[in-house]
């Protein structure tokens, strides 16, 4: 049973990934003009942000821009 409900929860989780690729083309990181090496940066960023993510732990401080509804420290 707990195999098949983390099962469940995966595939909910990629169905939302989906949903808000598919909703929120204002969030596609826009790299048409960028060089090879900084389209390789920000793959590598939102890779190493995912994989946070799905093992729950939390994003380095300097990578927020807002959290927990506040502009992040850096920023004001």
């Amino acid at each position: 049973m707990r195999e098949e409900q983390s099962w469940m929860h995966k595939q909910l989780l990629m169905q939302a990934l989906v949903d808000i690729l598919q909703v929120t083309v204002a969030m596609t990181p826009h790299i048409y003009g960028t060089t090879i090496d900084a389209q390789l940066c920000y793959a590598a960023g939102i890779k190493d942000m995912l994989e946070r993510h799905f093992k729950g732990e939390d994003f380095p401080e300097q990578h927020y821009i807002v959290k927990e509804g506040q502009l992040a420290s850096q920023y004001r």
